[in-house]
């Protein structure tokens, strides 16, 4: 069951990503930043909601998978 949470966490910041205009990234491109800057200034921000979504249900995930083997174990 792992492997799925992985998936919708991919999916999710995919989207994200996806979301952002290309207009904006190309704008910066030809403002002067290097690609890596458009990564970083224009990208990242402006798909933080995704990331940091994505982010929480992967936390929230791996720490079920750790209570449950904690409460398990102490049998």
């Amino acid at each position: 069951m792992r492997g799925s949470g992985i998936l919708l966490a991919i999916w999710l910041m995919k989207a994200a990503i996806d979301g952002v205009p290309r207009s904006l990234e190309q704008s910066a491109l030809l403002d002067g930043f290097s690609p890596w800057q458009v990564a970083m200034r224009v990208t990242v921000p402006l798909a933080a909601s995704g990331i940091a979504a994505a982010f929480l249900l992967e936390f929230a995930s791996a720490w079920k998978q750790l209570l449950t083997s904690l409460a398990l174990s102490e049998q």
